[in-house]
C-alpha cells in the first residue's frame, strides 16, 4: 500500500488495475470468508464505503482506510485461526472445498493472486514492491 504514490493509488490503466480497488477487494474477501455470513448477509460495501468495481476512481478507499482495515483483518485472522475447527465440514462455502481447511486454502490462494497483481502493478509502474518472504 505504502509503495504506491498517492496520485496513483486510485488510478489504473483499467478499473481492475487500481491499487485501491484491488486492496479493498482483497480485504473484503478476507472479511467475508472469516465472517460466518453468506454472500447475501455480508455487508460488502459497508466497511470501505464503495464497490471496488465501481468505475469512479474518486470513491475508492484511501490508503489510511485500507491500512486500518488490514490491521482489523490481521487481528480477525489471528482469532479465527485459534478458534476454528479446520477439519469441520464447510456448510457455509462448500464450493471452496469439503472442509473449513479447504476454505482457508481457497482464501490463501485468493490473497496470493491479488497480492501478486498489486506487486505487478508496482513493477509495471516502475516501483519496487516489498520483499517476498
Amino acid at each position: 500500500v505504502n509503495a504506491f504514490p498517492e496520485d496513483e493509488w486510485r488510478a489504473g490503466e483499467s478499473p481492475y488495475q487500481r491499487p485501491a480497488g484491488l486492496a479493498g477487494h482483497f480485504l473484503a474477501t478476507v472479511d467475508y470468508y472469516t465472517s460466518g455470513l453468506t454472500a447475501d448477509q455480508f455487508p460488502w460495501q459497508k466497511r470501505l464505503g464503495s464497490d471496488w468495481e465501481d468505475p469512479r476512481d474518486e470513491i475508492l478507499p484511501s490508503k489510511e482506510l485500507i491500512l486500518d482495515y488490514l490491521e482489523e483483518m490481521t487481528a480477525r485472522i489471528e482469532k479465527w485461526t485459534q478458534r476454528t475447527d479446520f477439519s469441520a465440514e464447510d456448510e457455509l462455502h462448500p464450493y471452496c472445498g469439503r472442509t473449513v481447511l479447504g476454505r482457508a486454502f481457497y482464501l490463501i490462494r485468493h490473497c496470493e493472486s491479488h497480492l501478486a497483481e498489486l506487486g505487478l502493478e508496482l513493477r509495471r509502474r516502475g516501483y519496487l514492491g516489498p520483499e517476498w518472504r
